[in-house]
This record gives C-alpha cells, structure tokens and sequence, in this order.
C-alpha cells in the first residue's frame, strides 16, 4: 500500500500562551499554556495518522530535546525517522491576548551537508515508488534549498511523487525538481512569480506558470477564500465553507493532507481540493494548534458539496 513520507527539516515547539492583556512594561499572567510537537510536516503527518492513512514522519530534532519532543508526538505517531543533531528543537511561541495574537519564533539546531546527506539516504531507503514524499517546512541554519532540490529530483527518479510546502525555493530550482505538487499560500505564490495577485485569474495565471516550470498540481491556500487547484489542463476553486475561525496554525497543513490522503484513494482533483478545503476549514475553528478532525471535516465537505450543486442549478 502506498504511503506517505513527512520531512520536517526544522520542527519545532508549538507552544501558545493566553493571556488577559499584553501592554509594554506591564506583567502579563499567562492563564492558560499548551504545548505541542510541531513543524509544518509533523502537522501532516498528524492529520493523515488520525485518518489512518500509512505515513512515515521524518527529518532532524536537536538532541538536547529530541526525547521531549517525540514523548509528545505519542506512541500513537507511528514510523519515525529523525536524525539528532547537536542542539535544539526550537519554539514557537503564539501569545494571544483578547483580540489580538502575537507570533514569536525561536532560532533552533544547525545542521550540514553530511547531516542531509544522512537524512536523504535514511528517506531513500524508506520510499517505494508510488509513495509520496511531502517536504514541508523551513529550513534549519546551514541548510541550503538546492541541496532540497536536488533532494527532489532523487526522489522523483526513484519513482515517488514529491510534494513541496516551503518559502524557500525559486522558479529555477523549481524546474530542476519539478515536484508533483506544490502548495503555496498567497504571500509565497506572489514571491515566487514576482508580482502581486489581487485577482482569481491572476493566481490562476500564477499558478500555470509554475506549471510550465514542471509543477504538476499548483495547491494555492487562499484563505477565506478558500482552495484553487490548478494543472496545465485544468484549474478548480472550492470557496471555503462559512465557519467561525478560532485560529489558523496548522490549516494549510491540513489541506495538504487532506488532499493527499484523496489522491491516494484515487479520487479526482475536484475531489481532492474539496477535501482539502474541508480539513482546512475544520482546524481553523481549533484554538491554538489543533488540527482536522475526520468527522467534523466530512460534516464541512458535505457543506462544500451543497454550496457546489446549488450553483450548479
């Protein structure tokens, strides 16, 4: 059976404090702290495990807390692969008092070109083709995006589909990798192409160019606006279903591994950027970090569907 592989090359600590007020110079009394394993590919990872979809999570942690962090992962994480190195795992720090969050993130390890070396042949062993190998995530210092890359385009010629949720990479290493999926927000999609996108056809437009550079699927996260899956052939918006947002962490995570998981069960791309839209939807009405949930997800996919057919008519 075909499976999913996570990279999180910089994981890091989730950790969200609220508080009653945050002024300069006064104390602010944290009532209420949680902590959780995190990086963009870990939050993957977790959405397709609750859904039962086979995943292995991989990538470094910093052996000063490398033992907390997996604790907090769980016995029910399943596979993993991380390589220690010296140093630690970092924290994120969201600090939301009343109204207003606050986002604060920590510097963490350093890793190297043999420690890369090391994690690209421990993922290399691992994979069989047809698996999907999603690289999420920034990147810890020392880490350069074209040994990425060049990481990519191993795993393509091995046979697995690559997908790519960074902020790192250019339209020239773009088209030596040539992922099968890139999942871009707005903010990323406008960096890469150079341009602002204040409209629809815009992003589409975007996104086609990225295809033409060997982007298979272009998964454009657009908020309250909700998903635009775009290929050469064919481009599909899923309006995001009406919710009350609690917080945001973690919901273009779980869009692509809601749209992973679809593929993997064979379905179209309308299928797939509707149930991306859904687990999106879902984790934002989660506080803090917490992510998708199956039932709930389907209860908003049934929404996203009705809204379809209505227009339709």
């Amino acid at each position: 059976m075909q499976k999913v592989v996570t990279v999180t090359l910089n994981p890091c600590f989730d950790v969200t404090l609220a508080v009653d007020s945050l002024r300069p110079e006064a104390v602010a009394r944290v009532a209420e702290e949680r902590v959780q394993a995190a990086g963009k590919g870990v939050n993957v990872g977790k959405v397709l495990r609750s859904f039962k979809t086979p995943v292995l999570m991989a990538g470094f942690g910093g052996s000063d807390n490398l033992s907390r962090y997996l604790s907090l992962l769980g016995a029910d994480a399943g596979e993993l692969c991380f390589l220690p190195l010296p140093g630690s795992i970092r924290e994120n720090l969201t600090v939301i008092a009343g109204r207003d969050t606050y986002k604060i993130n920590r510097p963490g390890f350093r890793a190297d070109r043999g420690a890369f070396g090391r994690l690209e042949k421990a993922v290399l062993e691992q994979v069989l083709p047809g698996d999907i190998v999603a690289v999420c995530g920034s990147l810890p210092m020392g880490i350069e995006p074209l040994w990425v890359a060049d990481f990519l385009k191993a795993l393509g010629e091995s046979g697995c589909k690559t997908a790519l949720d960074c902020d790192y990479m250019t339209k020239e290493l773009l088209s030596l990798c040539r992922p099968w999926l890139m999942k871009p927000n707005l903010p990323e999609l406008e960096r890469l192409v150079g341009r602002r996108l204040s409209e629809d056809e815009a992003v589409r437009a975007a996104g086609r160019e990225l295809c033409a550079l060997g982007v298979g699927v272009v998964l454009a996260s657009l908020g309250e606006k909700g998903i635009l899956a775009i290929t050469e052939a064919e481009d599909i918006l899923v309006p995001a279903p009406h919710v009350e947002v609690e917080s945001t962490v973690g919901a273009g995570d779980a869009a692509l591994a809601g749209f992973l998981e679809a593929f993997l069960s064979g379905d179209s791309l309308r299928d797939c950027a509707e149930w991306a839209a859904a687990c999106g939807s879902d984790t934002v009405t989660r506080p803090g970090t917490g992510l998708a949930a199956k039932s709930s997800a389907q209860r908003l996919l049934d929404q996203i569907r009705d809204n379809w057919r209505r227009v339709q008519d």
